[in-house]
């Protein structure tokens, strides 16, 4: 049957599993039924709930970037899906680290492009380049017109540029990165000069 590879995320405690097998889901989850433990990374930290989000492009042949939104900050790294043919899932995860907030603040909610997270607070909308991990840009929240903002949702339908939605109490606000890679060539750039040998799509 075809293979399942599924990764999932707990918040208290924050934990990221992940699971490989064949058939159905249910086959997949028979294994863990019992006393035997899935494979899982342990996160410092507790919230009351996590996002965990993936993000897929034709330019990302064979790797799926991934993050997970923590107490401590995003834990993110690369899923290499050609590797679901294996018999072991340890092999599928690589490359990942995770990446203290700029404002030192657990966001309510989090969104990926290619090239930078977005983390939504309260008031502001924080854009982080997923290279440098530095704040890139802040765009503050107007209340008395948009009311209390809830979460950040990505448009998964292949249509283009994938759309990311801000969805609040009163209005929904449809971000569309233009350019986004404009000056991503002087990052990788730094990058190799000190020493960093990964390749483009996994960055």
């Amino acid at each position: 049957g075809p293979r399942l590879f599924v990764l999932m995320a707990t918040s208290s405690p924050t934990r990221l599993y992940h699971l490989l097998g064949a058939g159905s889901f249910e086959t997949l989850f028979q294994p863990y039924r019992g006393a035997r433990s899935a494979s899982f990374m342990e996160l410092p930290g507790s919230l009351d709930r996590v996002e965990l989000h993936c993000f897929s492009s034709p330019s990302l042949s064979g790797t799926r970037p991934f993050a997970l939104m923590t107490e401590e900050g995003i834990f993110h790294g690369s899923l290499h899906t050609s590797a679901a043919a294996s018999s072991s899932s340890e092999g599928m995860v690589s490359e990942a680290g995770l990446l203290p907030y700029p404002s030192q603040q657990p966001p309510s909610s989090i969104a990926m492009t290619e090239f930078h997270f977005l983390l939504l607070y309260h008031d502001r909308l924080q854009i982080v380049s997923r290279l440098s991990g530095h704040a890139v840009h802040e765009e503050p929240v107007e209340h008395a017109r948009s009311g209390t903002v809830r979460a950040l949702v990505r448009d998964p339908m292949p249509r283009g540029d994938a759309s990311i939605w801000l969805c609040s109490d009163k209005l929904l606000y449809q971000l569309v990165a233009v350019s986004e890679d404009r000056d991503v060539w002087k990052l990788y750039l730094e990058k190799a000069l000190a020493g960093d040998e990964r390749k483009f799509g996994s960055a």
